[in-house]
């Protein structure tokens, strides 16, 4: 089952020294729902993944970690 790499995306985050405050102002949700994410208690609908990857400058791809069986 692919899930959201919140690792990766920090460390895009202090690349582009973004906060979650400016993660979230940019996708038009909560710094405690980016936080959520990040920190993988939370999916991302693909509206949230979309923006968020947008924001860093990535793709979509680049923020999926599909582990194997």
């Amino acid at each position: 089952m692919p899930r959201f790499n919140g690792k990766k995306y920090r460390e895009l985050m202090d690349k582009h020294k973004l906060t979650e405050r400016k993660v979230a102002d940019y996708i038009g949700y909560t710094p405690p729902l980016v936080h959520y994410i990040i920190a993988g208690t939370r999916k991302p609908n693909f509206e949230q993944l979309v923006g968020m990857a947008d924001l860093v400058q990535c793709s979509v791809d680049d923020l999926i970690v599909r582990e194997t069986v």
